[in-house]
């Protein structure tokens, strides 16, 4: 038994590879103010160890998706004196798009016997981030289940000259056409504004009754208020720190005081400090004064 073990174990061996990556997504298209959680992970020869980049995110993604850990890297033993790693990352997006990249930075990886590491990387995604002021940018849609009343021709004596037929020919078609551009209007969907997105999106940040995460809620806050910034003042917000938005912001309406806000809840979230619900609504409830000013 212990020679046929053996036996096993060595075909094993010889048929996995030495190093495989593997990225998992929890869902491929998400909200605006909403997370997806991505899975990395790697299997290889025990023991495995992994000096984790400073950051995550490749230099190109880390401009437009934040990201922070679930929960702590894990190692599990596999059959063949292999070993499975796995770290799940929460990441959050700054803009919206069709397909926006994800892409990782590449960690190093001493696996087995080896004596040096060497890099290993994990295959990147496209993530669908959809924002209803989107459709601030649609094609109005087609009228549907709207039928125009036939315009029935006006009578005419035999004897009514040509042109008296030509005018009404030609009124008809102008009232068939008032009336298309009147249904067209009708239907047409009103854009919704950047401040009524963000005031629709904080109240329903605000309704979260219970949560063991108030910190990512926070962060959720955060990223509404800069997406608004970004699209009423041309501020590229979501791309500066708050350091840079500083800079970059002296022109606009109020900004000293929503440079004290980015600040001032930046820096608890940064700090890994947790946060209460109270201070989750107090920071909506500023956010919320600061936009009311803007549309003042």
């Amino acid at each position: 038994m212990n020679l046929l073990t053996a036996i096993t174990s060595l075909l094993l061996l010889a048929a996995a590879p030495a190093l495989t990556t593997t990225t998992v997504a929890d869902r491929k298209t998400i909200g605006l103010a909403e997370s997806v959680a991505v899975t990395l992970v790697l299997e290889g020869p025990a023991p495995l160890r992994i000096e984790p980049p400073t950051n995550w995110l490749s230099d190109d993604s880390e401009a437009i998706w934040r990201i922070s850990a679930i929960e702590p890297a894990k190692v599990e033993p596999r059959p063949g004196e292999r070993e499975r790693w796995s770290l799940r990352l929460r990441v959050e997006p700054f803009l919206p798009g069709e397909a926006v990249p994800l892409q990782f930075a590449s960690a190093k990886v001493t696996a087995g016997g080896d004596s040096a590491p060497q890099p290993i990387s994990w295959d990147g995604l496209e993530v669908r981030v959809i924002t209803t002021l989107d459709a601030s940018t649609a094609k109005p849609r087609p009228i549907t289940g709207l039928e125009l009343p036939a315009v029935e021709p006006t009578p005419v004596a035999a004897t009514t000259d040509g042109r008296l037929r030509v005018a009404v020919a030609f009124a008809s078609i102008a009232l068939a056409g008032l009336m298309l551009v009147v249904a067209r209007r009708l239907h047409r969907r009103v854009p919704e504004s950047p401040s009524a997105w963000a005031l629709r999106e904080l109240a329903r940040l605000s309704s979260v009754t219970e949560s063991t995460d108030f910190s990512r809620i926070l962060d959720r806050v955060l990223n509404v208020c800069r997406v608004y910034l970004e699209r009423t003042t041309g501020v590229p917000a979501t791309r500066l720190t708050v350091t840079e938005f500083a800079v970059a912001s002296q022109e606009i309406p109020e900004a000293k005081e929503w440079r004290s806000f980015l600040e001032s809840n930046d820096a608890g979230r940064f700090a890994g400090a947790g946060r209460t619900r109270e201070q989750v609504l107090t920071a909506i409830e500023e956010a919320n004064r600061l936009i009311a000013r803007l549309m003042a």
